[in-house]
């Protein structure tokens, strides 16, 4: 499912990534997840890797201002 853009299916890859301590790579498909369109949990589980990376500042702008494409945290508009 991941393989045909399933939003869903790349957020569940990310999970036991951030739960085994792989936190750039459960980063990396939570960003793949949003992009999709897929907005059940990514945005919430993205801002608490963020904050667990130390990346306080930027969960807060990802939660204000989203994601670009291609999946970077947006800046303030």
């Amino acid at each position: 499912m991941v393989e045909a853009g399933d939003g869903s299916a790349m957020a569940s890859r990310a999970q036991p990534l951030w739960e085994g301590g792989r936190l750039q790579e459960a980063e990396g498909w939570e960003r793949r997840a949003l992009e999709t369109g897929y907005t059940v949990n990514p945005p919430v589980n993205l801002e608490y890797l963020l904050g667990k990376m130390g990346r306080a500042a930027e969960a807060d702008r990802l939660h204000a201002y989203g994601i670009e494409p291609g999946g970077r945290t947006a800046d303030p508009w």
